[in-house]
């Protein structure tokens, strides 16, 4: 089967890796908050569509992709029982060293029986082919900047009739833009924000449009697929928690729409201390809640 190509290869953006850097020394305690918090219920509603849950007995090969702190790993073992890890395989994979020795921390803490922590690239991950029943990206398509490779390598590596899962921003996924956007008009200085969609960081396909979704899982290998728009909306704490999320996309902003000499008289630390102001004067130093538009997408594969 020929995999589509949607558009050359977009950037890469090793930024959002370094969470050290754009979040600070306490962002694992963030990235698991997150994953609680924040991306659970998406997670969940995840594994459900895949088939996943308390009826599930058979053991499993599941493989959590470009897992960053493993919110879908984390739904999986609230939804299925215990006994079926017994026999089970369960892999969350990275190509970020620090995110896999997170997830590790996870898996040893919260007693992830079976589960193992792996450094795999998601677009040549190595696995042997037809070997995992489940396979999961969460927030991870519209990120990567070869999807169409990322796509081919998980048909091969699902057992026929296996499943494949999804999460990707919507095109309403605004919120934090508006926020964003309110923040970098109030600066001190220039400071670019364009008109552009935000909720996509390369040019590879249109990840946030829940029918060119549809369509692509169609078209490049898998049947039975299910795509949804699930909208809610998050808490914010204060103007910290909001940059402790949005740190990275902070950073990937100032790298590419900000100049050299810009980024030079402003560092990413000055700009963070000015948007935390700026978020406190505006909500009031108080907390408030963001509207959140995600694509839950998934599908059986064809062989």
């Amino acid at each position: 089967m020929t995999t589509k190509n949607t558009h050359p290869d977009g950037p890469k953006v090793p930024i959002f890796r370094a969470m050290d850097k754009t979040i600070g020394s306490h962002w694992e305690e963030t990235m698991i908050d997150t994953s609680r918090t924040i991306l659970g219920p998406l997670n969940a509603r995840l594994v459900s569509q895949m088939g996943l849950g308390a009826e599930t007995h058979e053991p499993i090969a599941f493989l959590d992709s470009a897992c960053g702190a493993g919110p879908a790993t984390q739904e999986l073992y609230k939804a299925v029982p215990r006994q079926v890890f017994q026999k089970s395989e369960i892999v969350c994979g990275d190509e970020s060293p620090m995110m896999v020795d997170l997830v590790k921390k996870r898996i040893k803490n919260e007693q992830w029986a079976g589960a193992q922590g792996r450094v795999i690239d998601a677009t040549d991950s190595g696995l042997e082919s037809d070997s995992f029943t489940h396979v999961v990206i969460s927030l991870g398509l519209h990120v990567i900047p070869r999807p169409d490779t990322v796509i081919k390598d998980v048909v091969r590596i699902l057992r026929p009739g296996g499943v494949f899962g999804c999460v990707t921003p919507h095109a309403d996924h605004t919120s934090w833009v508006v926020d964003m956007r309110t923040a970098f008009a109030s600066l001190p200085f220039e400071a670019p924000f364009p008109e552009k969609n935000w909720s996509q960081v390369h040019k590879v396909g249109r990840w946030y449009d829940e029918a060119w979704v549809r369509t692509y899982l169609l078209e490049n290998g898998f049947c039975a697929v299910e795509v949804r728009v699930e909208r809610g909306t998050m808490p914010i704490r204060n103007a910290k928690h909001w940059l402790d999320i949005f740190g990275p996309a902070t950073a990937y902003l100032l790298n590419i729409e900000w100049s050299e000499e810009l980024r030079a008289a402003h560092g990413l630390e000055e700009v963070k201390a000015l948007i935390g102001q700026h978020l406190e004067d505006k909500y009031g130093g108080k907390g408030w809640e963001m509207g959140y538009a995600c694509i839950v997408a998934s599908g059986v594969v064809r062989k």
